[in-house]
C-alpha cells in the first residue's frame, strides 16, 4: 500500500514538474516575442522600411496574443489540477 502512495505520489510531482517546464517554456517564448516586437517597431522609424516593419509587427503581435492566451489556458488547467494534489497532501 505504502509503495502505491509513493509511486502515485512520483507521479504527481512528475506532473507538476512537467507542467512548470511547459509554463517556463511559454513564457519565455513569451518574452522573446516581446523582444522581436520591441525590434521590429524600432525599425518601422525608419520611412523604407516601415511598411515591411509594419506587417512583421502585425505577426509578431498576432503571435504574441496567441502565446498569451495558451499561456492563461494553461494556468487555467494547471490550477484546476493543483486543488486536488493540494487535497491529496493534506489527507
Amino acid at each position: 500500500m505504502a509503495l502505491a502512495a509513493g509511486g502515485y505520489a512520483y507521479y504527481g510531482h512528475r506532473q507538476m514538474a512537467q507542467q512548470q517546464a511547459v509554463a517556463q517554456d511559454l513564457f519565455y517564448t513569451m518574452k522573446s516575442l516581446d523582444v522581436d516586437i520591441a525590434n521590429v517597431e524600432r525599425l518601422a522609424g525608419d520611412v523604407r522600411r516601415a511598411r515591411r516593419a509594419r506587417i512583421r509587427s502585425r505577426r509578431y503581435l498576432a503571435r504574441r496574443r496567441q502565446m498569451e492566451t495558451n499561456y492563461d489556458r494553461f494556468l487555467v488547467r494547471a490550477q484546476a489540477v493543483r486543488p486536488h494534489a493540494d487535497a491529496r497532501r493534506s489527507s
